[in-house]
């Protein structure tokens, strides 16, 4: 009996990431459903759990994908796919900086503070949903991230497109939607360091987060625009999206780790568990 493939052992990396994702998120709304009260103050971290989890929609189908010969859900698949990896990869990079500014309203600007939240929401929904719905338009195109069948597990961005709305596209969400979030997200957690707040860790570990995560597909798609896919070993595909989904799976545990109350009410959700079942027993 032999062991995993390469492919194969591929596709359980993508599926534990996004496992990983889903149970964190899960936790933070077990603490939520326990303390009501947090729910205000982590009005951006729910909408985060909600973009997360469609990201891993599409993380489970190139799991199940990678143990087939071949992608076994068409081409429609192929299209809805790459929308929930693209789009909803957009929301939770949104939803990470304003989690940030949310943090920077309260101690900085506090009549800003839960202020309008629900419409800024909206609008960072709709524009994620836009945007990763411009290849569908035109703009590039969604398909098969790879020429080789064997290694068609999930589809993105058509890398192999030509053309200068495809150009414009890429130079644009490799500036807004990696590069400016990455310049806010480090800018607002330093000024809540400066007012001397205890998120100390986050000033660094968040961009560090961001930049290791994202950074393979922000190249990987600017080379594309440069000197051709073509011209990049097929594999690095592999590389982008499992550094991607580094970033989903890492999201909840991340702020949980960083909010001392979120962190005593999810430590408190298995502790008491424990210690009820332990009472059951000595009963």
């Amino acid at each position: 009996m032999g062991g995993f493939t390469t492919k194969e052992y591929y596709g359980l990396t993508m599926a534990g990431f996004g496992i990983m994702c889903c149970l964190g998120h899960l936790m933070i709304a077990l603490a939520h459903r326990t303390k009501p009260s947090m729910k205000e103050r982590n009005f951006f971290l729910r909408s985060l759990g909600v973009s997360d989890m469609l990201v891993c929609v599409h993380t489970f189908l190139n799991a199940w994908a990678a143990f087939q010969n071949s992608w076994v859900f068409g081409d429609i698949g192929c299209q809805v796919d790459a929308y929930l990896g693209m789009a909803f990869t957009l929301a939770s990079i949104s939803n990470v900086v304003w989690i940030a500014k949310d943090k920077y309203y309260n101690v900085h600007n506090s009549r800003e503070w839960n202020q309008n939240y629900n419409y800024h929401a909206m609008m960072l929904w709709i524009s994620a949903m836009v945007v990763g719905g411009l290849p569908l338009l035109g703009f590039g195109s969604y398909g098969f991230e790879t020429s080789d069948p064997f290694w068609q597990t999930g589809c993105l961005l058509d890398f192999h497109y030509v053309g200068f709305k495809y150009t414009f596209y890429i130079i644009a969400i490799s500036i807004y939607w990696f590069a400016v979030p990455v310049y806010r997200v480090t800018w607002y957690y330093k000024k809540i360091n400066d007012a001397g707040k205890a998120n100390l860790p986050l000033e660094y570990i968040v961009p560090a987060q961001m930049i290791t995560s994202l950074t393979p597909y922000a190249v990987y798609a600017l080379l594309s625009v440069t000197i051709g896919a073509g011209a990049v070993p097929f594999y690095v595909t592999a590389i982008n999206n499992v550094a991607a989904k580094i970033f989903i799976a890492t999201n909840p545990f991340l702020y949980v780790w960083s909010d001392e109350e979120l962190r005593e009410t999810c430590i408190k959700l298995f502790t008491e568990k424990h210690e009820v079942k332990k009472s059951k027993k000595l009963n």
